[in-house]
């Protein structure tokens, strides 16, 4: 049992790297703002730092996530009760990447915790389990859809007043340079030397011989800013507090999802005399290694399937959500990062009427099949052992 429980935390750890370490720089990617590769390998690094900083507020969310409050006082912590449940939700969270779904890995745990205990002693506290942890579930993404959208309104007539105007930029070349529409719109501009026209303006602007075409959706054009902030290139002022606010949000994420596994860990392998920094640093490894195999696959969704995004609406969107996570962290209030950061998404969706409504129903769909799917695998489990 000691081995198989062992597998069964670090496979929670995996799994839960491979679904969630791309959210947080999934905007960095929609928005070309970085390759997908230097965005993934922040996202990895930054969520491995959140892992080892949540040592400092893990006490909290570990006492929850092994069964306080949901489960009866016999069954929390209970050694087999947990191996069953980090196997049923490393299940349920496997299968949603496989199907390239967002999903919330704080969702699998509740839910495998319920089938396990429904299973074990067929007895849930459901007072707790609802004011605990589904509340704060059903809460967060609204509050942080909520807060997005209403920031992103504030920021958006700010930069207005500022003169901070938005520009488009198409991209041209095998070298995928984005240059902005207004430096084509004349061939008086480029040099006369290489004639007139957009193909020889795109040589003079991008230093590429011959001009690729792609027809593809309105929103697929970048926008950018063009204007300055007390001195600095508005575009590159931000993309840096784009990139920032991705990085905060990945570090969120991993203060906040380290210590449900760290639960798991701690409870399955009798480590918790040690306190939970072993723990801790074994998720966080796994955490990193599931994210480097498999993050690729959930990215397109988070990254392209919401909605379109500017650099200040991903920007706002991150740090909204980062704020959020992070305070649920320190007060110890199991939400789901999944859950806030895309609640954010949704709302600066809403807020430019850009909100792709089929992907947002889908996903939807998936965190509603999450907890009952957990529930199920973790009952059957349950029964079988």
């Amino acid at each position: 049992m000691g081995m198989l429980a062992l597998l069964a935390g670090v496979g929670l750890a995996l799994a839960n790297g491979a679904n969630d370490n791309c959210k947080g720089v999934a905007t960095l990617i929609g928005g070309r703002v970085i390759s997908q590769v230097k965005a993934l390998r922040l996202a990895h690094a930054t969520t491995f730092l959140g892992c080892l900083a949540s040592v400092l507020v893990a006490r909290g969310l570990i006492h929850a996530f092994q069964g306080n409050g949901m489960l009866p006082e016999e069954l929390a912590g209970d050694r087999s009760l947990l191996t069953i449940v980090g196997a049923a939700a490393a299940a349920t969270i496997l299968l949603a990447t496989w199907l390239r779904l967002p999903v919330s890995t704080t969702h699998a745990l509740i839910g495998a915790l319920v089938g396990a205990g429904l299973g074990a002693s067929g007895t849930v506290l459901w007072g707790g389990l609802l004011s605990k942890f589904l509340i704060p579930l059903l809460l967060s993404p609204l509050v942080g859809a909520v807060l997005a959208g209403g920031a992103y309104r504030v920021l958006h007539r700010l930069r207005l007043a500022m003169g901070v105007s938005e520009e488009t930029c198409v991209c041209v070349g095998e070298s995928r340079a984005w240059i902005p529409v207004r430096e084509l719109a004349g061939a008086a501009e480029c040099d006369p030397s290489l004639g007139s026209g957009l193909s020889a303006c795109v040589h003079a602007q991008a230093g590429v011989s011959a001009v690729s075409v792609h027809v593809g959706r309105e929103d697929e054009c970048r926008q950018r800013y063009q204007g300055q902030v007390l001195g600095v290139s508005a575009a590159s002022l931000l993309d840096t507090a784009h990139g920032f606010s991705a990085s905060l949000t990945s570090f969120a994420r991993g203060m906040n999802d380290a210590p449900k596994l760290a639960a798991i860990v701690i409870g399955i392998t009798a480590w918790s005399s040690a306190g939970p920094a072993v723990a801790i640093g074994l998720v966080a490894v796994a955490m990193a290694v599931g994210g480097i195999l498999g993050a690729r696959r959930v990215e397109p969704t988070m990254s392209e399937g919401i909605t379109s995004m500017n650099a200040g609406s991903a920007a706002t969107a991150n740090g909204v959500a980062a704020v959020l996570v992070i305070m649920a962290s320190l007060w110890a209030l199991p939400v789901s990062t999944t859950h806030v950061t895309c609640g954010a998404i949704f709302g600066i969706g809403a807020a430019h009427r850009q909100a792709r409504g089929r992907m947002i129903g889908g996903i939807l769909l998936a965190w509603g099949a999450t907890l009952p799917a957990a529930a199920l695998i973790a009952l059957g489990l349950t029964a079988l052992l």
